[in-house]
């Protein structure tokens, strides 16, 4: 009983880890795209800007 209760305590310890990982790397994925977007939006507004000058 202990080896099958081991086993299955790896397995869902590793499976939590993978998804984890891969949340994070998704997450910080969308915040880059969220941050360029962010840095071309602020960009073009400056272009906005010196172009009313």
């Amino acid at each position: 009983m202990k080896p099958l209760f081991a086993k299955l305590f790896l397995l869902a310890f590793v499976s939590m880890t993978a998804f984890s990982c891969s949340v994070k790397s998704e997450l910080e994925d969308i915040a880059d795209e969220l941050e360029e977007e962010n840095n071309n939006d602020a960009r073009t507004e400056v272009i906005k800007l010196e172009a009313n000058k």
